[in-house]
Order: C-alpha cells, then sequence, then structure tokens
C-alpha cells in the first residue's frame, strides 16, 4: 500500500472515531476499502495554476493523476474520503452529482474531496458557455464527465473491497 493511502486511513480512523461514538451496541462493525483511479485527462487540455498559460493546452503526461479513494463504515455510517492530483477539488456541482450517485449506489452519506493544489493538472473553472470554455476548450468540458465517473468509479471500487473488524465501543 503506498504512502498517500496509508496517510488517508490514518485521517480516515480519527474521523471514523467519531461517527462510531454514536453506535448503540456494545461492539461496532468497521470497515475500510481503498482504491485509486487514473484521472489523467486523454485529450490536451489547459493546465491550471498558470494564468498566463491557460489558453495553452497540455502536450502530454509526465506523470498521470490519480484519485485515491478510502472508504470507511463504522455501523450504518459510511463516509468517502478522496485526494485527488490536481489544483483543486471540482465544481460544486460535479460534488453534487458525485455526493447523490455514491449515496444512491452504495448508501455512502458522507464525503470529502479535495485536490492536492498541483500546477500540473487541468483548469477546472472552464463552463459550457460561451466565452466560458463551450468552443474553445471542449476537450476540457469533456474531461469534467471523465473525471466525475473516475471519481465516483474510485469510491465505489473502495466500498466493495470494505473489510470488516469488530472493534469494543469506546477504544
Amino acid at each position: 500500500m503506498n504512502t498517500r493511502i496509508r496517510c488517508f486511513f490514518l485521517a480516515a480512523l480519527v474521523v471514523a472515531s467519531s461517527l462510531m461514538v454514536r453506535a448503540e451496541t456494545s461492539f461496532v462493525v468497521f470497515k475500510a476499502g481503498a482504491s485509486k483511479r487514473d484521472v489523467t485527462p486523454k485529450e490536451p487540455v489547459p493546465m491550471w495554476g498558470y494564468g498566463e498559460r491557460h489558453a495553452a493546452l497540455s502536450t502530454g503526461t509526465l506523470d498521470p493523476l490519480f484519485a485515491s479513494a478510502v472508504v470507511l463504515q463504522a455501523g450504518d455510517n459510511k463516509l468517502a474520503i478522496v485526494g485527488l492530483d490536481l489544483g483543486r477539488s471540482p465544481s460544486e456541482m460535479t460534488i453534487q452529482n458525485i455526493r447523490s450517485r455514491i449515496m444512491k449506489k452504495a448508501g455512502i452519506q458522507h464525503s470529502f474531496i479535495a485536490g492536492s493544489h498541483t500546477h500540473h493538472g487541468p483548469v477546472l473553472e472552464l463552463t459550457d458557455e460561451d466565452g466560458k470554455g463551450k468552443g474553445k476548450f471542449d476537450a476540457a468540458l469533456r474531461y469534467y464527465q471523465e473525471l466525475e465517473d473516475g471519481i465516483v468509479a474510485a469510491i465505489l471500487e473502495a466500498d466493495s473491497k470494505l473489510v470488516s473488524a469488530g472493534l469494543p465501543r469506546g477504544r
């Protein structure tokens, strides 16, 4: 298991401990699963974090970009934590779509999705409106749906890998 996923597990255990306190049985079933998905754009897109270069498209891939997900379950509560190799998290609308999809498909009620603030990822601020991306940066707009699908897939895969352990209450 790589260092990034281990860090997610450690942070997630701290968060999950608060979920366990609300359980009503003397033993809480605690489960955890992890996954990682490549979310590198397949087409040239504008790069994030370089104001002077927003109109210049990417020219290839040096290192792939990943969505690393951890899903924790304590009792009936589920939490997804996702780290993205991106400049920031996706738009609020995309986050809401992701939350709706993971609730519907896996019953995951809570999520934390954050970017690592890399300047080696795509711009995420464009919209499907004239002058704001549409027509000029259509590849970036297509990428946003691929990114959403990749994040959801990483979360659902992590959920499918949940491994359980009974933990005494209060420990």
